[in-house]
């Protein structure tokens, strides 16, 4: 791979040299180039003459040529003939999109078509497994918005199915509700679960904040494309905008959650405050490992959101056996309940198990 690499940026530097009229742009052996019909050409079959000697051989059945108007096109086919494909719509480039509107809406489109069924079938699980289905959503599958939220501008005009499954579907039955959550909750759950969120994304908003982040920090190498530099930015740079960008990205999150908390009723707002004591909410970021006794049942962890946000716990009896209204602060206070036993028991048994690890299993 180095020898392969090394080879690259010296056919590079000699395309560069030879045609400086084409803009190009490589990430490992694909490459693009914006320019004239002409010197794309000549880049092109000088590609094919220098490829060949670093085995860099060129598919052309795998080549596009993408022109904005029917003249360019036929001119292209005049110039290029067959050895190339030529189209006036778009294609997709290193996963994101090139082309024109109409080619990006069908692109965009086609992606959240095929992320709502697999939301949709995502959605279903979370009814019997709510644990795991939002593990496997948080942890792997709103990942596969993130690249399109920052390489596709005004990716929020695609989304509004996706948000509408989430919140309609999704949400509601991990929270194990008939019904979608109240409006005070669908933007505290999109903060992350140290913030008293969890982690649910607001897409149509992360799409401006992520575009426009990726434009800031990629704007050195934006402007080496754009001169042909033959120099990186430097590391530094790099690093100083990165840490300007997460700086911003803190500030606005701060203000994202004091304008929220002015917004919470008193009870929920004490219910959210305490969620963000350190380690209240290490059980969401856990991954349900059976062996090391992390799984919650279905509801175990419907409860557990439902006491987090302050909400009605479903299927209460109305008066506890002493006679007192039973409500969940009369459960964890009352002495004789059953919770404050098994607390007791419960951390008897840590101490006990923590006492045979150190001792190695002599008391």
């Amino acid at each position: 791979m180095p020898w392969y690499a090394i080879n690259n940026v010296h056919m590079i530097t000699s395309l560069r040299a030879s045609i400086p009229q084409v803009k190009q742009v490589w990430l490992a052996d694909d490459s693009a180039g914006g320019g004239s019909i002409e010197s794309l050409y000549q880049l092109y079959k000088s590609l094919c003459e220098e490829g060949r000697k670093f085995g860099n051989i060129v598919n052309g059945a795998k080549s596009w040529l993408i022109v904005k108007t029917i003249e360019l096109a036929e001119s292209a086919k005049m110039v290029f003939g067959d050895e190339v494909n030529i189209t006036l719509e778009g294609r997709r480039h290193l996963g994101a999109v090139i082309g024109s509107k109409e080619f990006k809406d069908q692109y965009c489109q086609e992606k959240v078509d095929k992320w709502l069924r697999e939301m949709e079938s995502l959605a279903e699980i979370s009814k019997s497994q709510p644990h795991a289905a939002y593990v496997a959503f948080t942890k792997g599958f709103k990942s596969k918005f993130t690249y399109y939220l920052r390489t596709i501008e005004s990716f929020e005009e695609y989304v509004d199915p996706i948000e509408e499954v989430i919140h309609t579907s999704f949400l509601s039955s991990l929270f194990g509700r008939a019904e979608p959550l109240p409006e005070e909750l669908k933007e505290l759950v999109s903060l992350s679960p140290a913030q008293c969120g969890i982690g649910i994304p607001d897409l149509k908003r992360e799409s401006l904040e992520q575009f426009n982040a990726s434009l800031d920090i990629t704007a050195p190498h934006v402007n080496c494309i754009v001169t042909q530099s033959s120099t990186i930015p430097a590391r530094e740079l790099m690093e100083e905008r990165k840490c300007e960008i997460n700086a911003k990205r803190r500030a606005a999150a701060k203000s994202r959650i004091d304008r929220i908390d002015e917004s919470l009723s008193p009870d929920l707002l004490q219910a959210v405050q305490q969620t963000r004591d350190k380690g209240a909410s290490s059980w969401l970021n856990a991954i349900p490992i059976e062996e090391h006794g992390l799984v919650l049942n279905k509801q175990e962890f419907r409860d557990s959101l439902c006491l987090r946000y302050n909400l009605p716990l479903p299927n209460l009896a109305s008066y506890c056996a002493c006679g007192e209204m039973f409500t969940v602060n009369h459960a964890l206070s009352y002495k004789k309940g059953v919770h404050c036993y098994k607390s007791r028991s419960e951390a008897r048994y840590e101490a006990r198990r923590f006492l045979d690890i150190r001792s190695n299993g002599i008391l």
